[in-house]
């Protein structure tokens, strides 16, 4: 059993190393991990290699030279490449493994040695996983290293990034897989798996903008409540903001329940940059965003609001990035995997039941 599924490892490995992806992947991470290395900050600003970029406000009194390197890292090298560079093209190489192994001639040989079909897909399908593992670990060990040696810190979160993007590839290589086994077609496995990402990618922002002005409301109604509060006896004062705060409300339920349905819609999905996200809660935690947001007190917080109630943005934006690091791993991580387990296990059973 161990030789035959080393047997299709191998197997894999050569049609995916035949493409020449897998190097060309590695290479660009090389170049992002060197960016890292080539930009620093210290007490004057901003240095990359021996160029200095004076800044008055950033720089090591607004952030330590490892907090700097982990929100490079988890924001650049994570949020950018890993999850959408370095993604896409993974989804380009090993889109191709379960069209061409179900087409003729490949299928018929597989199927003639005595091993079962669910672990023969499930072989082929962690086959596929593999060249993202392999990159992602590569890309993670150099960045570990050049944030110890440059920032000084030696932080083995940085790995925690290893699982948690192989597990975001998962949920849309599975999509992946599924579509080829049953159009055994390449181009429709890669264009509808990078649909079905772009439409939870959508989602989510969707969703974030109704969390965004459902959290508005919440803090207009609080100071709309302040206002009238010190209304006192300005009786055409106090009226015209009650009629404010009865609109607001009004139009805030809508906002709510809008927000309600899409949460709910996204508990069933995959959620990719949710999974992503995590990486950032173990690298920068509370205390750290606490700091940050005190180093910024000196600049004069934005207001704004179009019915003229004064609420603070800065406050806004910090509500929201608590409300979305208090998301439980269970509902990020375990639905997710859910997804996942329902799309591998329909396509295990078609696997089972074709005959090819």
């Amino acid at each position: 059993m161990l030789m035959q599924t080393l047997a299709i490892f191998r197997d894999a490995y050569r049609e995916l190393n035949h493409k020449k992806m897998f190097w060309i992947v590695l290479a660009i991470s090389g170049l992002v991990v060197a960016a890292f290395g080539a930009v620093g900050i210290n007490e004057q600003g901003l240095s990359v290699l021996w160029w200095q970029i004076d800044s008055g406000v950033f720089n090591t009194s607004l952030m330590s030279g490892g907090m700097f390197y982990k929100s490079l890292f988890a924001g650049l090298g994570v949020g950018v490449w890993l999850t959408w560079g370095a993604t896409i093209l993974a989804i380009i190489s090993v889109s191709s493994l379960i069209p061409d192994f179900v087409a003729g001639g490949s299928i018929d040989l597989a199927l003639s040695r005595p091993i079962g079909r669910v672990r023969l897909f499930m072989t082929k399908y962690l086959a596929g996983l593999l060249f993202v593992g392999l990159q992602v670990t590569v890309f993670t060990v150099a960045s570990f290293l050049v944030i110890g040696i440059r920032g000084r810190v030696w932080e083995p979160g940085l790995l925690w990034c290893i699982p948690l993007v192989l597990l975001f590839f998962s949920y849309l290589y599975a999509v992946c897989a599924l579509v080829g086994l049953v159009t055994r077609s390449t181009i429709a496995a890669l264009l509808i798996t990078m649909l079905v990402w772009l439409g939870v990618f959508g989602l989510h922002a969707t969703e974030s903008l109704f969390q965004e002005f459902r959290i508005r409301d919440e803090m207009r109604l609080a100071q709309l409540d302040k206002d009238i509060a010190r209304a006192g006896e300005n009786a055409d004062r106090a009226r015209r903001l009650e009629n404010k705060k009865a609109d607001i409300t009004k139009s805030s339920k809508m906002v709510r329940n809008t927000h309600r349905a899409l949460f709910g819609v996204m508990t069933v999905l995959p959620k990719t940059k949710e999974t992503v996200g995590v990486l950032e809660r173990i690298l920068v935690s509370q205390a750290d965003l606490d700091q940050l947001n005190r180093n910024n007190d000196s600049v004069p917080p934005i207001q704004f609001d179009p019915d003229d109630v004064q609420i603070n943005m800065r406050e806004l934006t910090k509500r929201m990035k608590q409300e979305e690091r208090n998301r439980p791993l269970w509902w990020i991580i375990g639905t997710s995997v859910g997804f996942e387990a329902v799309v591998l296990g329909l396509a295990c059973w078609i696997f089972a039941q074709r005959d090819f």
